[in-house]
């Protein structure tokens, strides 16, 4: 999706000079040529990788991994609980460099910090001031990758409702055995400390 895009925080338009712009935008437009729904070819193409997924049995997105995974199980109509996982939220953000602060892409968990969803804002606004642009270009370059997701979302939505109350209690299993078996781990933080080499022998 275009709000999880990484980056220096570069306004959509790519704005800015300097040759390396210049070769940044020449990569874009390549792989444009290439995937984008202007190409000449782009049709055979989207229609190679949307039949590829229709050949899988199951077909699932991250967001929704947990039914995908119990859906998955179904099918196969082993036991729920061998998809269950361990789930953990880290306090705070696992990457840090030592005597500075958390990065700026980092969430800062800690009590004194803004707001879950203030932080969010902050971040995703950095990332990407427009949205709708960097939506606009993300679908431009990637077209074929927004067809998948979009048919691999529906796949998933259409295979549940057809699984019917079997799946719903596959799904309830699934969440039953993490609920009761799942070890939930804190991170600690850890601090780093330079220990000199001795002469090498």
């Amino acid at each position: 999706a275009a709000d999880g895009a990484e980056g220096g925080g570069r306004p959509a338009d790519g704005g800015g000079g300097g040759h390396g712009d210049d070769d940044r935008v020449d990569a874009v437009v390549k792989y444009s040529d290439l995937f984008a729904a202007t190409s000449g070819d782009a049709d055979r193409r989207l229609r190679t990788i949307l039949r590829m997924l229709d050949e899988f049995d199951v077909a699932g997105t991250t967001e929704r991994f947990d039914e995908t995974s119990a859906l998955l199980m179904h099918t196969l109509k082993w036991d729920a609980a061998i998809a269950a996982r361990t789930e953990y939220e880290a306090p705070t953000c696992a990457i840090s460099f030592v005597g500075n602060r958390l990065p700026w892409y980092c969430i800062d968990r800690r009590k004194e910090a803004p707001p879950y969803s203030t932080e969010r804002r902050r971040i995703r606004a950095r990332i990407c001031p427009d949205m709708e642009a960097c939506a606009r270009l993300v679908r431009s370059v990637a077209a074929a990758d927004h067809a998948l997701y979009a048919r691999a979302q529906q796949r998933l939505k259409d295979d549940i409702a057809a699984a019917g109350a079997p799946f719903q209690a596959t799904m309830q299993a699934f969440h039953e055995y993490k609920r009761r078996n799942a070890t939930y781990w804190g991170l600690r933080k850890c601090s780093w400390v330079h220990r000199p080499r001795g002469p090498r022998t």
